[in-house]
C-alpha cells in the first residue's frame, strides 16, 4: 500500500496531487472527450499520479487514491466506453519484471 509521506529534500506527495488536482481533473476529462473505447493511449508517469488519475477517471474520491497499490512500472488498464470510465481492466501488473525489480 502507497503510504503518504516526504521524500527526502521533496514535497509530500499528496501536497504535489492537491496543487495539481483540477489539471489532473482536466486531463481525466480530455481522455474521455476526446477518445473512444478502442483508442490506445499509453501514459507514462509516477504511480500516485496514475492512482489519482484512475480514481478520478472511475469517479473515485481522489482523497482515496493513495489505497490503489500501484508499483513503479507497473501496467495499468482502464476501459472507457462512451466517453465515461467503464472498469479497470487491469491494475498493477508487474508480470514483466523480475521479482527483484517489483518495488
Amino acid at each position: 500500500m502507497v503510504k503518504p509521506g516526504r521524500v527526502p529534500g521533496g514535497k509530500a506527495v499528496q501536497e504535489d496531487l492537491r496543487k495539481r488536482r483540477a489539471e489532473i481533473k482536466e486531463f481525466a476529462r480530455q481522455i474521455l472527450s476526446e477518445h473512444t473505447w478502442d483508442d490506445q493511449i499509453l501514459i507514462v508517469a509516477h504511480g500516485n499520479l496514475i492512482c489519482f488519475l484512475v480514481s478520478t477517471l472511475a469517479g473515485v474520491n481522489p482523497k482515496t487514491a493513495v489505497l490503489f497499490e500501484i508499483s513503479n512500472t507497473s501496467v495499468n488498464e482502464v476501459i472507457i466506453q462512451n466517453g465515461s470510465f467503464l472498469y479497470l481492466y487491469r491494475t498493477n501488473d508487474v508480470n514483466h519484471l523480475l521479482p527483484q525489480q517489483i518495488t
